[in-house]
């Protein structure tokens, strides 16, 4: 039989470490290893507003970005990181899993050992996940399952002199304002 995972969740380092349910290298490793899962699969958006549309609170990355390299480059935001998920499967097989402010289908993370330092980046897993998000950004709004939107005929006005409205995805108000 198959023990059960248990998992405990850390918003700090300084957390973890007073918590010693980790040695404090555990600790250190989960928080390093959590910000480059991080790092690598988090979405990065060119402002705030856009961000926060979908995650809420989000942050300044640096994250792949030009100015990380020391070229000149644009500001970039990526959800904000609340905390690191420590997965417990047995007293060897721990596994860090950085924790957002608001989770999102298409941002996805796998853990990283809390046993071993494992902080490198990867730019190709970077740009995959990048081009997942900006995929995701794409993709014609679907509506709710059971739901319909009303045709501009269907509705009527609330009252007089009030016009009906219907929203517009982000994404296709630059078509309807530029011809």
């Amino acid at each position: 039989m198959l023990a059960q995972a248990r998992s405990v969740v850390f918003a700090t380092q300084r957390a973890c470490e007073t918590a010693r349910l980790l040695t404090q290298d555990e600790c250190r490793n989960a928080f390093r290893n959590a910000a480059a899962e991080f790092d690598d699969n988090a979405p990065q958006s060119r402002s705030r507003s856009d961000c926060e549309s979908h995650f809420g609170r989000c942050m300044i990355s640096f994250a792949g970005s030009p100015a990380r390299a020391g070229a000149v480059g644009s500001m970039r935001f990526a959800p904000q990181m609340r905390g690191v998920e420590v997965q417990v499967r047995s007293g060897r097989d721990k596994v860090a899993v950085p924790l957002l402010a608001s989770q999102h289908p298409v941002v996805t993370f796998s853990g990283r050992p809390v046993t071993r330092l494992q902080d490198g980046r990867s730019a190709r897993q970077q740009h995959q996940a990048q081009a997942r998000w900006e995929e995701f950004l794409t993709r014609p709004a679907e509506p709710a399952p059971g739901a319909s939107t009303p045709a501009f005929d269907e509705a009527e006005p609330s009252g007089e002199g009030e016009v009906p409205s219907f929203p517009v995805p982000k994404h296709r108000l630059p078509k309807l304002i530029d011809p």
